[in-house]
Protein backbone atom coordinates (compact mmCIF):
# COMPACT_ATOMS: atom_id res chain seq x y z
CA UNK A 1 0.00 0.00 0.00
CA UNK A 2 1.32 3.93 -0.78
CA UNK A 3 -0.15 4.71 2.56
CA UNK A 4 2.34 3.41 5.49
CA UNK A 5 1.08 2.24 8.61
CA UNK A 6 -1.59 4.30 10.51
CA UNK A 7 -0.44 5.42 13.90
CA UNK A 8 -2.14 6.67 16.88
CA UNK A 9 0.58 9.09 17.55
CA UNK A 10 1.09 10.49 13.98
CA UNK A 11 -2.60 10.33 12.26
CA UNK A 12 -5.30 9.89 15.01
CA UNK A 13 -7.78 11.82 17.05
CA UNK A 14 -9.67 10.78 19.95
CA UNK A 15 -11.76 12.00 22.20
CA UNK A 16 -11.85 11.96 25.99
CA UNK A 17 -13.97 12.97 29.06
CA UNK A 18 -16.89 13.16 27.24
CA UNK A 19 -20.08 15.54 28.33
CA UNK A 20 -22.81 13.47 26.20
CA UNK A 21 -23.16 15.46 23.53
CA UNK A 22 -21.98 15.04 19.74
CA UNK A 23 -21.05 17.59 16.91
CA UNK A 24 -20.84 21.34 17.28
CA UNK A 25 -22.27 22.07 21.28
CA UNK A 26 -20.34 19.21 22.57
CA UNK A 27 -17.20 20.55 25.24
CA UNK A 28 -16.07 16.72 24.90
CA UNK A 29 -12.37 16.63 24.52
CA UNK A 30 -10.86 16.38 20.90
CA UNK A 31 -6.76 14.65 21.30
CA UNK A 32 -4.17 14.70 18.73
CA UNK A 33 -0.55 14.60 18.43
CA UNK A 34 0.41 17.26 16.47
CA UNK A 35 3.59 17.90 13.77
CA UNK A 36 6.38 17.72 16.99
CA UNK A 37 5.02 14.82 18.16
CA UNK A 38 2.97 17.34 21.23
CA UNK A 39 0.22 16.07 22.64
CA UNK A 40 -2.46 18.97 21.86
CA UNK A 41 -6.33 18.98 23.13
CA UNK A 42 -8.79 21.71 22.85
CA UNK A 43 -13.31 20.83 23.81
CA UNK A 44 -14.90 20.21 20.46
CA UNK A 45 -16.70 23.41 20.07
CA UNK A 46 -13.81 25.45 20.45
CA UNK A 47 -12.14 23.41 18.37
CA UNK A 48 -14.81 23.31 15.69
CA UNK A 49 -14.69 27.48 15.92
CA UNK A 50 -11.33 28.04 15.29
CA UNK A 51 -11.09 25.39 12.45
CA UNK A 52 -12.64 25.48 8.49
CA UNK A 53 -15.30 22.74 8.39
CA UNK A 54 -16.98 21.56 5.53
CA UNK A 55 -18.63 18.60 3.45
CA UNK A 56 -17.52 17.01 0.37
CA UNK A 57 -20.27 14.78 -1.04
CA UNK A 58 -20.27 12.40 -3.59
CA UNK A 59 -22.96 10.78 -5.26
CA UNK A 60 -23.76 7.62 -7.78
CA UNK A 61 -25.82 7.03 -10.69
CA UNK A 62 -27.99 4.51 -8.97
CA UNK A 63 -28.69 2.85 -6.00
CA UNK A 64 -29.12 -0.83 -6.78
CA UNK A 65 -26.95 -2.86 -4.68
CA UNK A 66 -23.75 -3.72 -7.16
CA UNK A 67 -23.37 0.58 -7.63
CA UNK A 68 -21.15 3.11 -6.47
CA UNK A 69 -21.47 4.38 -2.67
CA UNK A 70 -23.30 7.47 -2.20
CA UNK A 71 -20.66 9.45 -0.02
CA UNK A 72 -20.61 12.78 2.27
CA UNK A 73 -17.82 13.39 4.82
CA UNK A 74 -17.16 15.99 7.24
CA UNK A 75 -13.48 17.63 7.21
CA UNK A 76 -11.74 20.12 9.23
CA UNK A 77 -9.05 22.61 8.45
CA UNK A 78 -7.14 24.14 11.81
CA UNK A 79 -5.02 26.86 11.62
CA UNK A 80 -1.56 24.62 11.39
CA UNK A 81 -3.12 23.47 8.13
CA UNK A 82 -4.15 20.11 9.93
CA UNK A 83 -6.84 18.24 8.41
CA UNK A 84 -9.08 16.36 10.55
CA UNK A 85 -11.55 13.46 9.14
CA UNK A 86 -14.77 13.99 12.10
CA UNK A 87 -17.28 12.18 10.47
CA UNK A 88 -18.13 10.06 7.25
CA UNK A 89 -22.05 8.43 6.10
CA UNK A 90 -22.38 6.47 3.17
CA UNK A 91 -24.89 4.36 1.36
CA UNK A 92 -26.16 2.05 -1.59
CA UNK A 93 -29.44 4.54 -1.25
CA UNK A 94 -31.34 6.78 -3.26
CA UNK A 95 -30.99 10.28 -3.43
CA UNK A 96 -32.92 11.65 -1.14
CA UNK A 97 -31.57 9.94 1.40
CA UNK A 98 -27.99 11.37 0.71
CA UNK A 99 -29.86 14.85 0.69
CA UNK A 100 -31.15 14.10 4.24
CA UNK A 101 -27.39 12.91 5.59
CA UNK A 102 -25.54 15.04 4.24
CA UNK A 103 -27.81 18.68 5.72
CA UNK A 104 -27.55 16.25 8.91
CA UNK A 105 -23.69 16.02 9.08
CA UNK A 106 -23.90 19.88 7.73
CA UNK A 107 -26.30 20.58 10.72
CA UNK A 108 -24.26 18.31 13.52
CA UNK A 109 -20.86 19.90 12.90
CA UNK A 110 -22.04 23.76 11.93
CA UNK A 111 -20.25 23.06 8.53
CA UNK A 112 -19.34 26.58 6.87
CA UNK A 113 -20.35 24.64 3.19
CA UNK A 114 -21.25 21.70 1.59
CA UNK A 115 -19.18 20.50 -1.66
CA UNK A 116 -20.92 18.38 -4.09
CA UNK A 117 -18.54 16.90 -7.13
CA UNK A 118 -20.44 18.81 -10.20
CA UNK A 119 -20.21 16.36 -13.41
CA UNK A 120 -23.18 15.90 -15.98
CA UNK A 121 -24.62 13.02 -13.89
CA UNK A 122 -24.78 14.82 -10.42
CA UNK A 123 -25.66 18.15 -11.72
CA UNK A 124 -29.54 17.43 -10.21
CA UNK A 125 -27.85 16.20 -6.99
CA UNK A 126 -25.98 19.61 -7.10
CA UNK A 127 -29.19 21.85 -7.99
CA UNK A 128 -31.63 19.97 -5.22
CA UNK A 129 -28.69 21.07 -2.49
CA UNK A 130 -28.72 24.12 -3.81
CA UNK A 131 -32.13 24.72 -4.27
CA UNK A 132 -33.11 23.58 0.03
CA UNK A 133 -29.54 26.20 1.07
CA UNK A 134 -30.97 29.05 -0.48
CA UNK A 135 -34.52 28.38 0.08
CA UNK A 136 -33.24 27.73 4.04
CA UNK A 137 -35.47 24.95 3.86
CA UNK A 138 -35.21 23.69 7.76
CA UNK A 139 -38.58 21.81 7.72
CA UNK A 140 -37.64 19.97 4.34
CA UNK A 141 -33.95 19.25 5.57
CA UNK A 142 -35.03 18.33 8.96
CA UNK A 143 -31.77 20.53 10.36
CA UNK A 144 -31.40 24.21 12.21
CA UNK A 145 -28.03 24.86 10.33
CA UNK A 146 -28.29 25.57 6.60
CA UNK A 147 -24.52 25.73 4.93
CA UNK A 148 -24.01 27.58 1.86
CA UNK A 149 -24.01 24.70 -1.34
CA UNK A 150 -21.03 25.17 -3.92
CA UNK A 151 -20.60 23.64 -6.57
CA UNK A 152 -17.23 21.02 -6.82
CA UNK A 153 -15.40 20.51 -10.37
CA UNK A 154 -12.79 18.28 -10.67
CA UNK A 155 -9.85 19.72 -13.24
CA UNK A 156 -10.01 16.91 -16.10
CA UNK A 157 -6.28 16.45 -16.14
CA UNK A 158 -6.69 15.57 -12.43
CA UNK A 159 -7.52 11.50 -12.36
CA UNK A 160 -9.24 10.33 -9.13
CA UNK A 161 -6.12 8.08 -8.59
CA UNK A 162 -3.69 10.67 -9.15
CA UNK A 163 -6.32 12.61 -6.15
CA UNK A 164 -5.72 9.95 -3.58
CA UNK A 165 -2.50 9.51 -4.11
CA UNK A 166 -1.63 13.18 -3.62
CA UNK A 167 -2.87 12.93 0.10
CA UNK A 168 0.23 11.01 1.02
CA UNK A 169 1.83 14.01 1.86
CA UNK A 170 -0.42 14.37 4.13
CA UNK A 171 0.00 11.77 5.64
CA UNK A 172 3.91 12.04 5.29
CA UNK A 173 4.09 15.32 6.94
CA UNK A 174 1.62 13.92 10.09
CA UNK A 175 -1.25 16.50 8.76
CA UNK A 176 -3.98 13.87 8.21
CA UNK A 177 -6.04 13.15 11.07
CA UNK A 178 -8.13 9.81 11.16
CA UNK A 179 -10.05 8.55 14.08
CA UNK A 180 -8.70 5.18 14.15
CA UNK A 181 -10.63 4.14 17.27
CA UNK A 182 -13.29 3.89 14.56
CA UNK A 183 -11.83 1.49 12.20
CA UNK A 184 -14.40 -0.96 12.50
CA UNK A 185 -17.48 1.24 13.15
CA UNK A 186 -20.30 1.74 10.55
CA UNK A 187 -19.49 3.60 7.63
CA UNK A 188 -15.33 4.35 8.43
CA UNK A 189 -14.60 0.43 8.21
CA UNK A 190 -14.95 1.01 4.13
CA UNK A 191 -12.80 4.19 4.15
CA UNK A 192 -10.26 2.35 6.33
CA UNK A 193 -10.16 -0.70 3.98
CA UNK A 194 -9.57 1.42 0.96
CA UNK A 195 -6.99 3.77 2.78
CA UNK A 196 -5.12 0.56 3.56
CA UNK A 197 -5.61 -1.21 -0.16
CA UNK A 198 -4.96 1.53 -2.30
CA UNK A 199 -2.33 0.99 -4.70
CA UNK A 200 -1.79 3.89 -7.41
CA UNK A 201 0.61 1.52 -9.97
CA UNK A 202 -2.79 -0.63 -10.09
CA UNK A 203 -5.60 -0.89 -12.27
CA UNK A 204 -8.39 2.25 -9.98
CA UNK A 205 -6.29 2.43 -7.44
CA UNK A 206 -6.51 -1.56 -6.82
CA UNK A 207 -9.35 -0.72 -5.38
CA UNK A 208 -12.88 -2.16 -6.24
CA UNK A 209 -14.89 0.77 -4.54
CA UNK A 210 -13.26 4.37 -4.16
CA UNK A 211 -16.16 6.50 -2.74
CA UNK A 212 -15.11 7.54 0.64
CA UNK A 213 -11.45 7.54 0.26
CA UNK A 214 -12.43 9.86 -2.89
CA UNK A 215 -14.23 12.36 -0.67
CA UNK A 216 -11.34 13.46 1.67
CA UNK A 217 -9.45 13.46 -1.29
CA UNK A 218 -11.68 16.20 -2.74
CA UNK A 219 -10.44 18.33 0.05
CA UNK A 220 -7.74 19.05 -1.75
CA UNK A 221 -9.74 20.94 -4.55
CA UNK A 222 -11.51 22.50 -1.73
CA UNK A 223 -8.65 23.69 0.00
CA UNK A 224 -6.35 24.52 -3.40
CA UNK A 225 -4.76 28.26 -2.75
CA UNK A 226 -6.98 28.78 0.45
CA UNK A 227 -4.71 30.02 3.50
CA UNK A 228 -5.11 27.41 7.00
CA UNK A 229 -6.96 30.20 8.86
CA UNK A 230 -10.22 30.24 11.22
CA UNK A 231 -13.57 30.00 9.40
CA UNK A 232 -16.26 32.55 9.87
CA UNK A 233 -19.43 31.07 9.36
CA UNK A 234 -21.90 32.11 6.72
CA UNK A 235 -24.31 32.58 9.31
CA UNK A 236 -21.98 34.60 11.09
CA UNK A 237 -21.65 37.41 8.14
CA UNK A 238 -24.37 38.28 8.61
CA UNK A 239 -25.75 41.09 11.48
CA UNK A 240 -27.53 40.07 14.46
CA UNK A 241 -31.02 42.13 12.56
CA UNK A 242 -30.17 39.74 9.91
CA UNK A 243 -29.96 36.68 12.04
CA UNK A 244 -32.75 37.13 14.11
CA UNK A 245 -35.43 38.03 10.54
CA UNK A 246 -34.02 34.19 9.94
CA UNK A 247 -35.55 33.20 12.98
CA UNK A 248 -32.01 32.80 14.99
CA UNK A 249 -32.02 34.02 19.04
CA UNK A 250 -28.81 33.52 19.95
CA UNK A 251 -25.27 33.23 18.09
CA UNK A 252 -23.66 30.19 17.51
CA UNK A 253 -21.40 30.85 21.01
CA UNK A 254 -25.35 30.81 22.57
CA UNK A 255 -24.89 35.06 23.23
CA UNK A 256 -28.87 36.10 22.61
CA UNK A 257 -28.86 38.30 20.26
CA UNK A 258 -31.01 40.71 20.87
CA UNK A 259 -28.57 43.01 23.51
CA UNK A 260 -26.90 43.73 19.84
CA UNK A 261 -29.49 45.36 18.39
CA UNK A 262 -29.82 49.93 18.85
CA UNK A 263 -33.61 49.56 19.15
CA UNK A 264 -34.04 53.94 18.97
CA UNK A 265 -32.67 52.93 15.18
CA UNK A 266 -35.06 50.35 14.10
CA UNK A 267 -38.73 51.53 12.69
CA UNK A 268 -42.14 50.01 14.86
CA UNK A 269 -42.44 47.68 11.61
CA UNK A 270 -39.36 46.15 11.79
CA UNK A 271 -39.89 45.33 15.72
CA UNK A 272 -43.04 44.12 14.91
CA UNK A 273 -41.55 42.06 12.43
CA UNK A 274 -39.02 40.17 14.95
CA UNK A 275 -42.03 38.94 17.33
CA UNK A 276 -43.75 37.01 14.95
CA UNK A 277 -40.67 35.75 13.40
CA UNK A 278 -40.58 31.70 13.97
CA UNK A 279 -37.44 30.79 15.33
CA UNK A 280 -34.73 28.40 14.59
CA UNK A 281 -31.99 28.96 16.67
CA UNK A 282 -30.78 26.41 19.59
CA UNK A 283 -33.72 27.69 21.96
CA UNK A 284 -37.64 27.86 20.48
CA UNK A 285 -38.17 31.14 22.52
CA UNK A 286 -40.24 34.22 20.92
CA UNK A 287 -37.43 36.11 19.32
CA UNK A 288 -38.72 39.04 21.49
Amino acid sequence: TLFRSLTPAEHGWWLSESDGHEGWNSKTKINWRDQRGELRSQPLNEFLQQSRVFVTSDTSFSSRPDSDWKVSTVMALTSANELFVLDIWGGKTNQPRLVQETFRLADLWHASAIYPEVVSASIDYYHELDGLSRQRATEMTGTQWIPAVVPLTIPKNLSKTNRIESLTTRFRHKLLKLPLHRRYDAHWAQLFDQIEGFNPEANNGGLEHDDHIDTVSMSLIVLKGKPARPFIHVEEQLDPLEQLRLGHTRDRHGDLLLPKLDFSSLPVDTVLGLIDTPTTGPSRESAV
